[in-house]
Parts: C-alpha cells; structure tokens; sequence
C-alpha cells in the first residue's frame, strides 16, 4: 500500500511510503501542476502538459507513463509504457469525496482515497512504485484543482 503524507502543515514536501516502509519524497510546485519524487535513489518528474490535458511521468528524458485528461470529467485514461490498452483512472461519486477508482476493462483494480491532504493508494494489479505515485499525484492534482474552484 502507497501513503503519501505531507511533512507539514503547509508543506509542499510529501513523505512517500510502500506498505510501511519510507521509500522517498515527492515535492509539489506551489503554482503548478507539477513535481519532483525521488524513490530508492532515482529521480523522476510529474508535469502536466498542454494547458491540464496531459499529465506525464518521467525518468530523466524518458518518458514513463502519461495520462489524458478526459474532457468535462475528473478521470484520466493512463498508458503505461508498452502496454497496449489504457486503464482508466475515474473519481468514484462526487470529486469532494476524496475517491479515485483504477479499472481495467470495467473491473476496479486500484483505488487513491484521500487521507488529510495527503493520500492512500492500494492497487490489485503489479504496478511499478513510480506509476503508483504518479497516479497519487494526480489525484492530489484533481482534488487541489476541485478546491481552488470551490473556493472562488
């Protein structure tokens, strides 16, 4: 299971744990959608791309994973390096809720529920640590999106 907790009360810096165990650090830009993680040594970036549409996750130059924004919708379809299909990753019920669903072919497969201003994300299927932050990520994305609209 992934946590991602911040470190303080208004701490941009997140502390990253696999089911327990410290692994890294996530690091949010305050006025864009985008950060920096570095897990077990290795760095990697989260930006997204052409004006909230795209979001990609990155190793150095190589490109990871990348995720497009539905339009009108809080879901994003997400590929993932030479996997043929997408998995689609939705907000389950109202995006205040604080519940983002991963499915496979219609089958729920993952979930990234809010915890305070961080995140919990546990998955069914084998995905890399990077991956499962990165869909963290855009969840945290999606949700500070939602309350910077809600609050004018």
């Amino acid at each position: 299971m992934l946590t991602v907790t911040p470190k303080g009360a208004f701490s941009t810096s997140y502390a990253v744990a696999l089911d327990g165990e410290p692994v890294g650090q996530l690091r949010l830009r305050r006025f864009r959608e985008k950060a920096t993680a570095v897990l077990d040594g290795d760095r990697f970036t989260m930006a997204n791309q052409l004006v909230g549409r795209h979001f990609l996750l990155k190793a150095g130059r190589l490109r990871v994973a990348r995720a497009d924004k539905r339009a009108f919708q809080y879901a994003v379809d997400v590929r993932l390096g030479d996997r043929g299909a997408p998995l689609a990753f939705v907000s389950a019920g109202v995006l205040a809720t604080g519940r983002f669903v991963l499915t496979d072919g219609g089958e729920v497969v993952g979930e990234v529920v809010r915890e305070g201003r961080g995140a919990r994300g546990a998955f069914d299927v084998d995905l890399p640590p990077p991956v499962e932050l990165f869909l963290a990520w855009i969840a945290l994305a999606m949700w500070r999106r939602d309350r910077r609209r809600r609050s004018g």
